[in-house]
């Protein structure tokens, strides 16, 4: 295979030899996702390919995060399927989602774009080809793009939406200039693109994980806005995606124009940076950096416990990467203490616990929790499981899993996969 063949790594549930599930993944191989590929070059390769894989192993979690295009079947719901698919967004690289006629598409994955193909007819097939080359064909104009976010899909779009509520207050605020800031745009061609806002040019790049164009666009916007809080508010946004010179843009803003960045700016700001150090694995100089802009605030009596309680927070969790726990221990605390109804500061609180061996007040604080009378999300139930697990609370564990099996299927799937001492839990007696 030559060096500049692009790879496509097809990501499906492939079963024993003979069963159905190999006879239907080698249909849609077959069928479908070769002929589509055939006219671009690729080299297509599936796992049972590959020599000795008999497992989701190094080679394998490879292709998923690094092969220019990824095709995923998500038919049958298979956790296999599931754990890599969520690598591949997590790696934020281009893939395409299939699943076939008729099945239900699982909840965490339900607002992505993914083709119903139908290989019970030649005619239908076609259309399940096309639907395939018309994917392509995106990622063919825009040169499949390499940067890697670490953040998924959902996540990314999330993300937008609260970044374009920020910055329409940050519009809002300012003396009208009789421009309204659009909404998520659609990518601009011919002279929309030239007389688009830089806003809107960013917005358009970051949605479409054009990380080249976003920054072209964002050191346009800082250049013309004048508004230092809007300008390290989208610069935060390519940070926190690991963006090197975006990181950099935030801390030259926020050391340029000290006293004129809001609140809720600088806390973007600094989110944004510890994320990016994490990424990165550059956790001791996040530490560093952090504490030059945290540790003042947090002395700071002018500054609100609510505030205070974030930094610090912000802190723990640089701490807790670097697996320094006895001083993330102290900044998580600091934050619980400042703002006690915080859930995630209480989770973060146990897994400090947890890896420190301190498996009681792990518990402790987990059962905390797991008793407040706020919405528990996948990643609280999951530690809440990881606790339980240990201190050998089968039921709780299964009334966990379950929950969490109802709120977010996909991540429920790769924590059973990983985890040999969950399924010995759900498959014992009651």
């Amino acid at each position: 295979m030559p060096d500049s063949q692009k790879t496509c790594f097809v990501i499906s549930p492939i079963g024993d030899l003979g069963s159905d599930t190999r006879l239907g993944a080698d249909d849609v191989f077959e069928l479908l996702i070769q002929p589509a590929l055939e006219m671009y070059g690729f080299h297509v390769v599936r796992a049972d390919m590959l020599v000795g894989a008999g497992e989701i192993n190094s080679e394998i979690i490879s292709l998923v995060q690094n092969a220019e295009l990824c095709i995923i079947d998500l038919t049958g719901h298979n956790a296999n399927v599931f754990y890599e698919c969520g690598r591949r967004h997590e790696a934020a690289k281009p893939f395409i989602q299939l699943i076939k006629a008729g099945e239900k598409l699982p909840f965490d994955v339900a607002g992505i774009r993914t083709i119903q193909y139908d290989i019970s007819s030649p005619r239908s097939t076609r259309r399940g080809v096309e639907d395939i080359r018309m994917a392509v064909e995106q990622f063919e104009a825009s040169g499949y793009p390499t940067t890697t976010s670490g953040v998924s899909t959902t996540t990314l779009a999330q993300a937008l939406e609260r970044m374009e509520r920020k910055l329409d207050s940050l519009v809002a605020a300012r003396p009208s200039s009789g421009a309204a800031l659009p909404s998520l745009p659609t990518v601009a061609t011919g002279l929309d693109d030239i007389f688009a806002s830089p806003q809107e040019k960013f917005l358009t790049a970051l949605a479409s994980g054009n990380q080249a164009g976003a920054f072209a666009a964002l050191r346009r916007l800082v250049d013309l806005s004048g508004n230092p809080s809007m300008a390290i508010t989208c610069a935060s946004m390519l940070a926190a995606a690991g963006h090197e010179e975006s990181a950099a843009m935030v801390r030259d803003l926020l050391n340029s124009n000290a006293g004129n960045i809001d609140a809720g700016s600088f806390r973007s700001a600094i989110g944004a940076l510890g994320n990016f150090y994490r990424m990165t694995n550059r956790v001791l100089e996040g530490v560093e950096e952090l504490k030059r802009y945290i540790l003042p605030l947090l002395s700071d009596e002018t500054v609100g416990d609510d505030d205070k309680a974030f930094q610090a927070n912000q802190l723990g969790m640089l701490f807790y990467s670097a697996e320094r726990y006895e001083e993330s221990q102290r900044y998580t605390l600091m934050a619980i203490e400042k703002n006690p109804g915080e859930i995630a500061y209480k989770y973060n609180l146990s897994m400090v616990y947890e890896s420190r061996g301190l498996l009681d007040m792990a518990e402790s604080i987990v059962d905390e929790y797991m008793a407040q009378e706020v919405e528990k999300d996948a990643d609280h139930l999951g530690q809440a499981i990881d606790v339980y697990l240990k201190c050998e609370r089968f039921d709780d564990v299964r009334a966990l899993y379950s929950q969490m099996a109802l709120q977010d299927p996909g991540k429920a799937s790769i924590k059973l996969v990983l985890s040999d001492d969950l399924r010995k839990a759900i498959s014992r007696p009651e």
